[in-house]
């Protein structure tokens, strides 16, 4: 996906960092196109053939969002953490860089995953195929839910942490509103009308007690699956994991409704109406980052995806409005 803030490094660039961080040069370089946000390229080294994966923040000039401030130092610390306290399939970190004395830019290493993305490989997959590896991102995902913080929000970035799950969700609100004015985006309702929607379930979201680990950016594109063994080989892109409800994880992520995730994490019982009226929030939350993260990214014909978002978003707000214990 194109978008202004992956920043595009020319072949010089690519072989000075990388003869940095190994004291070696690059036999290939290939641009990885898939991610949205960071700009990333595949390194095979000169002397071992060995890869690596270099990540590059964006530039300092490029408006982004708030909560995407400082975003590529939070996935290093988000990848050692879950390295260090899961044995979840993850990349581990290489090299770091922040001081910007070979680039004007940060930018750190990973290990290489194998495997497919697995939006690449849906197709192709039967039912049971699909079920198999569903339950094996469910299991995972408890993993990454049993993980516990101190205060809730997107902490790993140098963001305030909070006692009470609704005051993260109220900030999370404020800072959407904020990016939108700043962007001069228009919403489908006033802003304080938005906030308000979150104000009136402070109550419900307080439900929520203990800040867990949610990686919250669990498409398929960041599933990597080995296609003849069906096996994960790796979960990627953790830049925007906070602690919080892992419900989360329900709607940002894999699927909602998707019963081999749902068997694969240990859920038995269907969404009581509490968690469904949270549901209806943070799919709010969801559209909302989609709708105001598109125009700050300049998306090509981006028109009808937006369009949708609108329309899905009202029907949400609408569906939360009702929701009542």
């Amino acid at each position: 996906m194109d978008s202004i803030t992956k920043t595009k490094l020319s072949n010089d660039e690519i072989r000075n960092v990388t003869m940095s961080a190994f004291e070696q040069s690059t036999r290939f370089i290939e641009e990885l196109k898939g991610g949205f946000f960071n700009a990333a390229y595949l390194i095979t080294l000169e002397n071992n053939d060995a890869k690596a994966v270099l990540k590059v923040a964006h530039s300092s000039d490029i408006k982004v969002l708030r909560t995407e401030k400082n975003i590529i130092k939070s996935e290093v610390q988000v990848l050692n953490h879950v390295r260090n306290n899961t044995n979840i399939p993850t990349p581990s970190v290489l090299h770091t860089n922040f001081n910007k004395d070979v680039i004007d830019h940060n930018y750190f290493f990973m290990n290489y995953i194998p495997g497919k993305p697995l939006d690449q490989q849906y197709g192709q997959l039967s039912k049971e195929e699909f079920y198999k590896i569903s339950h094996q991102v469910g299991a995972y995902t408890k993993q990454f839910h049993k993980m516990k913080g101190k205060a809730f929000g997107y902490t790993f970035s140098g963001h305030k942490g909070y006692k009470k799950w609704s005051d993260a969700m109220i900030s999370f609100i404020d800072d959407l509103i904020l990016d939108a004015i700043d962007g001069a985006i228009k919403l489908p309702l006033s802003f304080e009308e938005l906030r308000q929607v979150f104000l009136d379930k402070c109550f419900i979201l307080d439900t929520v007690e203990t800040p867990s680990f949610v990686h919250r950016d669990l498409w398929w594109g960041n599933i990597f699956i080995d296609p003849t063994t069906l096996q994960i080989t790796g979960i990627t892109d953790y830049e925007r994991s906070l602690y919080g409800d892992p419900l989360l994880d329900f709607v940002f992520g894999f699927a909602e409704e998707n019963e081999g995730f749902k068997n694969g994490y240990g859920r038995e019982s269907s969404f009581s109406k509490r968690e469904q009226c949270l549901l209806s929030l943070y799919q709010i939350y969801n559209l909302l980052l989609i709708i105001i993260e598109a125009h700050y990214r300049k998306y090509p014909n981006n028109e009808e995806n937006e369009q949708k978002a609108r329309i899905v978003l009202m029907e949400e707000i609408e569906k939360a409005k009702t929701w009542q214990l």
